[in-house]
Protein backbone atom coordinates (compact mmCIF):
# COMPACT_ATOMS: atom_id res chain seq x y z
CA UNK A 1 0.00 0.00 0.00
CA UNK A 2 1.17 3.55 -0.74
CA UNK A 3 0.16 6.76 0.95
CA UNK A 4 -1.03 9.43 -1.48
CA UNK A 5 2.28 11.32 -1.27
CA UNK A 6 4.30 8.20 -2.12
CA UNK A 7 1.91 7.30 -4.93
CA UNK A 8 2.28 10.85 -6.25
CA UNK A 9 6.08 10.63 -6.31
CA UNK A 10 6.19 7.19 -7.92
CA UNK A 11 3.89 8.21 -10.78
CA UNK A 12 4.92 11.86 -11.08
CA UNK A 13 1.36 13.03 -10.55
CA UNK A 14 0.54 15.82 -8.12
CA UNK A 15 -1.43 15.09 -4.96
CA UNK A 16 -3.97 17.67 -6.10
CA UNK A 17 -4.50 15.70 -9.32
CA UNK A 18 -4.92 12.42 -7.46
CA UNK A 19 -7.50 14.00 -5.19
CA UNK A 20 -9.36 15.28 -8.22
CA UNK A 21 -9.31 11.84 -9.85
CA UNK A 22 -10.82 10.52 -6.61
CA UNK A 23 -13.57 13.18 -6.64
CA UNK A 24 -14.66 12.41 -10.21
CA UNK A 25 -14.40 8.66 -9.73
CA UNK A 26 -11.61 8.16 -12.26
CA UNK A 27 -9.17 6.63 -9.77
CA UNK A 28 -10.34 6.10 -6.22
CA UNK A 29 -7.91 5.06 -3.46
CA UNK A 30 -8.16 1.51 -2.16
CA UNK A 31 -8.54 2.70 1.43
CA UNK A 32 -7.94 5.56 3.85
CA UNK A 33 -5.53 5.46 6.80
CA UNK A 34 -7.51 4.75 9.98
CA UNK A 35 -5.71 7.40 12.02
CA UNK A 36 -4.62 10.12 9.60
CA UNK A 37 -7.30 9.81 6.92
CA UNK A 38 -4.62 9.79 4.22
CA UNK A 39 -5.69 8.11 0.98
CA UNK A 40 -4.00 4.76 0.40
CA UNK A 41 -3.31 3.19 -2.98
CA UNK A 42 -2.50 -0.42 -3.80
CA UNK A 43 0.31 -1.59 -6.07
CA UNK A 44 -2.38 -3.13 -8.31
CA UNK A 45 -3.47 0.43 -9.17
CA UNK A 46 -0.11 1.35 -10.70
CA UNK A 47 -1.03 0.05 -14.21
CA UNK A 48 -4.28 2.04 -14.11
CA UNK A 49 -2.67 5.36 -13.20
CA UNK A 50 -0.01 4.78 -15.87
CA UNK A 51 -2.77 4.08 -18.37
CA UNK A 52 -4.48 7.34 -17.41
CA UNK A 53 -1.20 9.24 -17.81
CA UNK A 54 -0.56 7.68 -21.23
CA UNK A 55 -4.04 8.52 -22.50
CA UNK A 56 -3.72 12.10 -21.22
CA UNK A 57 -0.42 12.48 -23.06
CA UNK A 58 -2.14 11.36 -26.26
CA UNK A 59 -4.54 14.24 -25.72
CA UNK A 60 -7.69 12.51 -24.55
CA UNK A 61 -10.02 14.30 -22.17
CA UNK A 62 -10.73 12.86 -18.74
CA UNK A 63 -14.28 12.14 -19.90
CA UNK A 64 -12.96 10.04 -22.79
CA UNK A 65 -10.48 8.30 -20.49
CA UNK A 66 -13.27 7.42 -18.07
CA UNK A 67 -15.30 5.87 -20.89
CA UNK A 68 -12.32 3.88 -22.13
CA UNK A 69 -11.41 2.61 -18.65
CA UNK A 70 -15.03 1.61 -18.11
CA UNK A 71 -14.82 -0.70 -21.12
CA UNK A 72 -14.51 -3.58 -18.67
CA UNK A 73 -11.86 -5.19 -20.79
CA UNK A 74 -14.02 -5.26 -23.93
CA UNK A 75 -11.41 -4.51 -26.58
CA UNK A 76 -13.99 -3.77 -29.28
CA UNK A 77 -15.63 -1.07 -27.15
CA UNK A 78 -12.30 0.55 -26.34
CA UNK A 79 -11.12 0.48 -29.95
CA UNK A 80 -14.37 2.03 -31.20
CA UNK A 81 -14.01 4.88 -28.73
CA UNK A 82 -10.37 5.44 -29.68
CA UNK A 83 -11.29 5.46 -33.39
CA UNK A 84 -13.91 8.15 -32.68
CA UNK A 85 -11.35 10.25 -30.81
CA UNK A 86 -8.85 9.72 -33.65
CA UNK A 87 -11.33 11.15 -36.16
CA UNK A 88 -11.85 14.16 -33.91
CA UNK A 89 -8.07 14.68 -33.78
CA UNK A 90 -7.81 14.42 -37.56
CA UNK A 91 -10.52 17.06 -37.94
CA UNK A 92 -8.68 19.36 -35.52
CA UNK A 93 -5.41 18.71 -37.36
CA UNK A 94 -7.06 19.65 -40.65
CA UNK A 95 -8.25 22.95 -39.15
CA UNK A 96 -4.77 23.66 -37.72
CA UNK A 97 -3.15 22.91 -41.08
CA UNK A 98 -5.53 25.33 -42.77
CA UNK A 99 -4.66 28.01 -40.19
CA UNK A 100 -0.94 27.31 -40.70
CA UNK A 101 -1.28 27.73 -44.46
CA UNK A 102 -3.04 31.07 -44.03
CA UNK A 103 -0.46 32.20 -41.49
CA UNK A 104 2.42 31.29 -43.83
CA UNK A 105 0.74 33.25 -46.62
CA UNK A 106 0.34 36.28 -44.37
CA UNK A 107 3.98 36.07 -43.19
CA UNK A 108 5.17 35.95 -46.81
CA UNK A 109 3.14 39.06 -47.58
CA UNK A 110 4.71 40.83 -44.57
CA UNK A 111 8.19 39.93 -45.88
CA UNK A 112 7.57 41.85 -49.05
CA UNK A 113 5.83 39.19 -51.11
CA UNK A 114 2.73 41.29 -51.16
CA UNK A 115 -0.32 40.15 -53.08
CA UNK A 116 -0.91 41.97 -56.33
CA UNK A 117 -3.61 44.60 -56.37
CA UNK A 118 -7.05 43.10 -56.78
CA UNK A 119 -7.99 44.99 -59.89
CA UNK A 120 -11.52 44.32 -61.06
CA UNK A 121 -12.03 44.13 -64.81
CA UNK A 122 -15.44 44.36 -66.47
CA UNK A 123 -15.63 42.13 -69.53
CA UNK A 124 -17.86 39.76 -71.47
CA UNK A 125 -17.61 35.98 -71.19
CA UNK A 126 -18.18 34.03 -74.41
CA UNK A 127 -20.41 30.97 -74.73
CA UNK A 128 -18.54 27.84 -73.73
CA UNK A 129 -19.06 24.08 -73.85
CA UNK A 130 -18.09 22.43 -70.59
CA UNK A 131 -17.77 19.09 -68.89
CA UNK A 132 -19.77 19.37 -65.69
CA UNK A 133 -19.82 17.45 -62.41
CA UNK A 134 -22.27 18.53 -59.71
CA UNK A 135 -22.12 17.18 -56.16
CA UNK A 136 -22.78 18.15 -52.55
CA UNK A 137 -19.36 18.03 -50.88
CA UNK A 138 -18.49 17.87 -47.20
CA UNK A 139 -16.12 20.87 -47.35
CA UNK A 140 -13.94 22.74 -49.83
CA UNK A 141 -10.98 20.40 -49.33
CA UNK A 142 -12.97 17.68 -51.08
CA UNK A 143 -12.46 19.63 -54.30
CA UNK A 144 -8.80 18.56 -54.28
CA UNK A 145 -9.86 14.93 -54.75
CA UNK A 146 -13.07 15.46 -56.72
CA UNK A 147 -11.51 17.57 -59.48
CA UNK A 148 -8.71 15.09 -60.37
CA UNK A 149 -11.27 12.25 -60.30
CA UNK A 150 -13.41 14.19 -62.76
CA UNK A 151 -10.36 14.60 -65.01
CA UNK A 152 -9.85 10.83 -65.06
CA UNK A 153 -13.45 10.32 -66.15
CA UNK A 154 -13.02 12.90 -68.92
CA UNK A 155 -10.01 10.93 -70.20
CA UNK A 156 -12.22 7.89 -70.69
CA UNK A 157 -14.63 10.10 -72.65
CA UNK A 158 -11.71 11.11 -74.90
CA UNK A 159 -12.62 14.79 -74.84
CA UNK A 160 -10.15 17.61 -75.43
CA UNK A 161 -9.86 20.52 -73.00
CA UNK A 162 -10.04 24.00 -74.45
CA UNK A 163 -6.83 26.01 -74.87
CA UNK A 164 -6.12 28.06 -72.89
CA UNK A 165 -7.60 25.90 -70.13
CA UNK A 166 -10.72 27.35 -68.56
CA UNK A 167 -12.07 25.84 -65.36
CA UNK A 168 -14.57 27.32 -62.92
CA UNK A 169 -16.99 26.32 -60.18
CA UNK A 170 -20.65 27.23 -59.83
CA UNK A 171 -22.07 27.26 -56.29
CA UNK A 172 -25.81 26.56 -56.19
CA UNK A 173 -26.60 27.20 -52.53
CA UNK A 174 -27.33 30.90 -52.97
CA UNK A 175 -25.15 31.73 -49.96
CA UNK A 176 -21.73 30.95 -48.55
CA UNK A 177 -21.55 27.59 -46.77
CA UNK A 178 -18.64 25.82 -45.09
CA UNK A 179 -20.15 22.32 -45.12
CA UNK A 180 -22.52 20.37 -47.37
CA UNK A 181 -21.73 22.62 -50.33
CA UNK A 182 -23.66 22.19 -53.56
CA UNK A 183 -20.97 22.78 -56.17
CA UNK A 184 -20.72 22.23 -59.91
CA UNK A 185 -17.23 21.86 -61.38
CA UNK A 186 -16.98 23.03 -64.99
CA UNK A 187 -14.09 22.43 -67.41
CA UNK A 188 -14.18 23.99 -70.86
CA UNK A 189 -13.84 21.46 -73.69
CA UNK A 190 -13.48 21.70 -77.46
CA UNK A 191 -16.40 19.37 -78.11
CA UNK A 192 -18.97 17.69 -75.85
CA UNK A 193 -18.59 14.02 -75.01
CA UNK A 194 -21.13 11.40 -73.92
CA UNK A 195 -22.63 11.80 -70.45
CA UNK A 196 -21.59 9.05 -68.00
CA UNK A 197 -20.11 8.40 -64.56
CA UNK A 198 -21.57 11.64 -63.20
CA UNK A 199 -19.89 13.87 -65.80
CA UNK A 200 -22.26 15.62 -68.20
CA UNK A 201 -21.72 18.07 -71.06
CA UNK A 202 -23.59 21.30 -71.68
CA UNK A 203 -23.29 24.78 -73.10
CA UNK A 204 -22.89 27.73 -70.73
CA UNK A 205 -24.48 30.81 -72.36
CA UNK A 206 -22.42 33.93 -72.94
CA UNK A 207 -22.35 36.53 -70.16
CA UNK A 208 -22.38 40.08 -71.58
CA UNK A 209 -21.15 41.78 -68.41
CA UNK A 210 -18.98 40.09 -65.76
CA UNK A 211 -16.65 41.37 -63.06
CA UNK A 212 -13.30 39.53 -63.06
CA UNK A 213 -10.35 39.76 -60.71
CA UNK A 214 -7.13 37.86 -60.04
CA UNK A 215 -5.68 37.49 -56.56
CA UNK A 216 -2.25 36.14 -55.69
CA UNK A 217 -1.71 34.06 -52.57
CA UNK A 218 1.20 32.04 -51.19
CA UNK A 219 0.56 28.45 -50.16
CA UNK A 220 3.47 26.55 -48.61
CA UNK A 221 5.87 29.05 -50.11
CA UNK A 222 4.51 28.77 -53.68
CA UNK A 223 2.78 31.55 -55.53
CA UNK A 224 -0.78 30.74 -56.64
CA UNK A 225 -3.09 32.88 -58.74
CA UNK A 226 -6.83 32.58 -58.40
CA UNK A 227 -9.24 34.13 -60.90
CA UNK A 228 -12.58 35.34 -59.55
Amino acid sequence: MFRIGQFSIINRVTVKTLRYYDEIGLLKPTAADEYTGYRMYASEQLPKIQNIIALKQIGLSLADIAIILAGDGEQKTVVQRLEKVKKEFEHDLHDKQDQLTKLSSYINSMKGKKPMENRVVIKDLPEVTVASLRKVIKDYNELFTLTPAMGEVMKTHKVTCAVPEYCFNIYHDGEYKETNIDVEICEAVVKAGSDSDGVTYKVIPAVPTAASSIIKVYINGWENRIRL
